[in-house]
C-alpha cells in the first residue's frame, strides 16, 4: 500500500515537470518567432524606407526645391552641362526661376529616355508650358539595401533660343564668346579666301584664309571677343543681311619721303612697289605752294589693310629713325625726320611769334608789311593777304597780350619744311566806351614754314586758322 501511494505520487511529479518543461519550450518558440517576425517586419520597414528615398521623384523634389532658393553648385553644374558651354548658368537659373515665379502651378512628369534605369528623365512645367528637362543619372554605389540611387546629370532649358551667331574669321583668329574660346568643333566651313589679302602685311596680320564657325541654340546674347594670333583684340563688324560677324578690316595710309624704309608690324612695305598707292606727291600742306619754290622733298603714299588694331609703324629717314605720327587725313599717317631739341626750341619760337603777330595785326597792334615780311612770296596766302583790305578794322582799345601759350606738333616734314600748331589766349582791354571792359580771344594755327636756301631765312608757305577772334565790341 505505500509503495503503491510512493509510485503514484511520483508519477505525479513526473507529469508536472513534463508540463513545465513544454511550456518554458512554447514560450521561449512563441518568444523566438515574435522577435523574428519583429526583425522581419524592422528589415522591410528599412528596405521600404531605403527604397522611398532612392527613388528618381526624391531628387525631382529637390530640383523644384533649389530653384527657389540661392545658387548651388550641384544645380549650377547640371545647368551647365545640359546648356551650351557658353551661357552663364546662373542667367539660365534665374530665366527659370522667372517663369516659376509667374503664379503658375509648378510640376513634372516623366519623360521619354533611351535608358529608364540608367538615365531617367523628367519634364518641368510651369503651367502647361514646358520649362526644362532634368536628366538624372544612376550613381555607381547603391543603396544600403542595394537600390540604385540617382543625381541630377543635366538640367535642359525648353526656353526658346535667341538664335545663333557665325564667324568669319582669319585661320590664326580666335572668337570667344563670354570668354570661352570657340573651339573647332563648331567650325562649319574651312579654306575660304579672304577679299583684299593681297593687301595683308606684317607679322600680325591676319591669315590670307579663313574659316566659318557656327554656335547655335544660345539662350542670352553672349559678349563677343576676336583676337589675334598676339592676343590682341580686334573689331567686328556684322553682315546687315545674313548677320555673319567677321574682322572688320581697315584701309590705312603711310605718306612718307621719297627714299624713307617703312615698315608695317616688322614688315618693310617700303620695299615693294605691291603697297605703292600714288608716287611724287607734295608735302602735306604745302599743295598750294608753287613746285620750284623752296628744295623739294616729294612723298610716296602707301596702303595697307589689316584689321582694327593699330600697326606698329616704324621708319628710316635719310640713316635716322623716323617720327610716325597721324596725318591731318583720316586714316593716314605721316613719316618725318627726327627733331633735335635746339631745332625744337627755335621753331617753335618762331612758329609763336608769328601766330602773334598775325593776331596782333587783326587786333590793330601791328601792320600787314610786318606780316607779310614773314610769308613767301608768290604763295596764294601771301596774295589773299597782301589783297586783303581789313574792312572790320578792331575796335580801338588801350592794352593788350597773350596767356597759356602752347606749341604742339612740330613736324619736320623735309630738313627745309616744318609745320607747328600754335595756341593761346589773346586778351584785350580798355574799349573806347568801356574802358573796364575786357575780352578774352582764344586762338588756334596750324602754321608751316619753308627754308630758302638763297636768302638762308624761313618764310611761312602757308597757315591754317582754326579758331578765330570770338566776339568784337562795338
Amino acid at each position: 500500500m505505500a509503495e503503491t501511494r510512493w509510485r503514484t505520487e511520483r508519477g505525479a511529479v513526473a507529469e508536472k515537470r513534463k508540463r513545465s518543461r513544454f511550456w518554458v519550450w512554447y514560450v521561449s518558440v512563441s518568444l523566438g518567432l515574435l522577435l523574428l517576425v519583429l526583425i522581419a517586419l524592422a528589415v522591410a520597414w528599412g528596405a521600404l524606407s531605403d527604397y522611398q528615398r532612392s527613388i528618381p521623384v526624391n531628387v525631382m523634389d529637390s530640383v523644384l526645391d533649389a530653384f527657389q532658393k540661392e545658387n548651388s553648385d550641384w544645380l549650377l553644374s547640371g545647368i551647365r552641362r545640359g546648356c551650351s558651354e557658353f551661357e552663364d548658368p546662373a542667367k539660365v537659373k534665374s530665366l527659370l526661376q522667372e517663369r516659376l515665379q509667374e503664379g503658375q502651378a509648378v510640376s513634372y512628369k516623366r519623360a521619354f529616355s533611351a535608358d529608364r534605369i540608367a538615365h531617367p528623365t523628367y519634364t518641368i512645367y510651369a503651367g502647361e508650358q514646358e520649362l526644362a528637362k532634368v536628366v538624372l543619372r544612376r550613381q555607381p554605389q547603391q543603396s544600403r539595401f542595394g537600390f540604385s540611387l540617382y543625381e541630377v546629370d543635366a538640367i535642359i532649358p525648353l526656353a526658346k533660343s535667341k538664335g545663333s551667331l557665325s564667324f568669319l574669321l582669319p585661320d590664326n583668329y580666335t572668337a570667344y564668346l563670354n570668354d570661352i574660346a570657340v573651339s573647332e568643333q563648331y567650325r562649319t566651313e574651312s579654306g575660304l579666301e579672304l577679299e583684299q589679302s593681297d593687301w595683308f602685311c606684317g607679322s600680325s596680320a591676319p591669315s590670307r584664309t579663313a574659316a566659318i564657325y557656327v554656335v547655335e541654340d544660345l539662350l542670352y546674347t553672349p559678349v563677343v571677343k576676336v583676337k589675334n594670333q598676339d592676343g590682341q583684340e580686334v573689331k567686328l563688324r556684322q553682315d546687315p543681311e545674313s548677320g555673319e560677324l567677321s574682322v572688320l578690316m581697315k584701309e590705312r595710309f603711310i605718306l612718307a619721303p621719297e627714299g624713307a624704309h617703312v615698315l608695317a608690324d616688322g614688315m618693310e612695305i617700303s620695299g615693294s612697289e605691291h603697297f605703292v598707292l600714288e608716287k611724287g606727291l607734295q608735302p602735306e600742306g604745302l599743295s598750294e605752294v608753287p613746285l620750284g619754290t623752296y628744295s623739294e622733298q616729294t612723298y610716296v603714299k602707301y596702303r595697307i589693310i589689316g584689321p582694327s588694331v593699330e600697326p606698329e609703324l616704324t621708319a628710316s629717314v635719310a640713316g635716322l629713325v623716323g617720327v610716325v605720327t597721324a596725318s591731318s587725313q583720316p586714316d593716314t599717317y605721316l613719316v618725318s625726320y627726327p627733331v633735335t631739341e635746339e631745332q625744337q626750341e627755335a621753331y617753335t619760337k618762331q612758329a609763336m611769334e608769328f601766330a602773334k603777330l598775325y593776331s596782333l595785326y587783326v587786333t590793330g597792334d601791328s601792320s600787314k608789311s610786318k606780316v607779310l615780311q614773314n610769308m613767301l612770296p608768290g604763295t596764294p596766302m601771301y596774295k589773299r593777304l597782301k589783297d586783303d583790305f581789313y574792312a572790320g578794322y578792331f575796335t580801338s582799345h588801350d592794352s593788350t597780350g597773350f596767356r597759356e601759350e602752347k606749341t604742339e606738333n612740330l613736324i619736320l616734314h623735309h630738313p627745309a619744311y616744318f609745320s607747328c600748331d600754335i595756341s593761346y589766349i589773346q586778351w584785350v582791354e580798355g574799349f573806347v566806351g568801356n574802358p573796364n571792359l575786357s575780352r578774352d580771344y582764344p586762338s588756334a594755327f596750324t602754321i608751316h614754314f619753308v627754308y630758302l636756301e638763297k636768302e638762308q631765312k624761313w618764310y611761312v608757305a602757308d597757315f591754317q586758322i582754326q579758331s578765330v577772334p570770338s566776339e568784337q565790341p562795338t
